[in-house]
């Protein structure tokens, strides 16, 4: 990969038959080293938007890395340029969760090396205890945490992960962030999709808010994460705190405003 080391993304549209899902859409450049994440309603286009960006599903449009056009990359140098981890884990093949990382270097490794790094890649993502384990014995989360060993494993300058912490509970999604933080630290250009607003304003350098297929806002997280944005993208009644430094979402509880509204009546 050359140049000014950012993804560049003009005009992005996606269909499915002839339903359009992702419509002309242009994001602000997302640089190497940083943590973006994607968030929006049900139905708003993020997954799609993701694996647009990972060349997994057909789309239109400008895909730069750098001065490096995503779309003219050899497969080989896709595998090792992307690394995708679907919201959906594949079904268990018969496979240990070694070897199925090991399957993740073929691109990048000889087999003499391939099952030092498998072994590293383990470790950092604190599953190594899982190494022989069969891939069908593994719980959802495990099988997550594999998934995300799978994407990392060749230490890709480009991460799009959908919902990786989906499965997890609250231990192993700190867990997961820090390591998505570090992996921006060592200079890739990382893109996450989280419904969890709060956890994304916690973890994320910038947020981009995705409606209807459009670009509706971005931004760092107190300028993405508003009551406007959440009233109009999302049609919530809630509140953004901040609390000792943290931005937190706060819904309104409908059933406080009726109460007070009958003391009204009643006084």
């Amino acid at each position: 990969m050359s140049g000014g080391m950012a993804l560049h993304v003009d005009g992005l549209t996606v269909a499915y038959g002839t339903r359009p899902v992702v419509r002309a859409l242009t994001l602000p450049p997302i640089s190497a080293g940083t943590v973006t994440v994607l968030v929006g309603p049900n139905g708003a286009g993020k997954s799609t938007v993701l694996k647009a960006l990972a060349q997994i599903v057909p789309s239109s449009g400008t895909l730069k890395f750098g001065d490096d056009d995503l779309r003219l990359l050899s497969s080989r140098d896709r595998a090792r340029a992307i690394g995708f981890m679907p919201q959906t884990v594949p079904p268990a093949a018969e496979l240990a969760v070694i070897e199925s990382v090991i399957v993740s270097l073929q691109a990048g490794y000889d087999s003499a090396d391939a099952e030092k790094r498998a072994i590293a890649v383990l470790r950092r993502v604190g599953i190594a205890e899982l190494a022989l384990r069969p891939l069908d014995r593994l719980s959802g989360g495990e099988r997550q945490l594999v998934s995300l060993a799978q994407t990392i494993a060749l230490s890709p300058p480009l991460l799009f992960l959908d919902e990786p912490t989906s499965a997890l509970d609250l231990a192993r999604q700190y867990d997961v962030m820090r390591l998505v933080r570090s992996f921006a630290a060592e200079g890739a250009a990382v893109v996450l999709v989280m419904h969890d607003l709060t956890l994304a304003a916690h973890w994320a350098d910038s947020v981009i808010v995705l409606n209807n297929g459009r670009l509706h806002s971005a931004g760092v997280p107190s300028e993405a994460i508003t009551a406007s944005m959440l009233q109009e993208v999302y049609g919530a009644s809630a509140s953004v705190e901040t609390i000792r430094g943290r931005l937190f979402v706060v819904p309104s509880d409908p059933g406080a405003s009726a109460n007070t509204d009958e003391r009204k009546k009643q006084s």
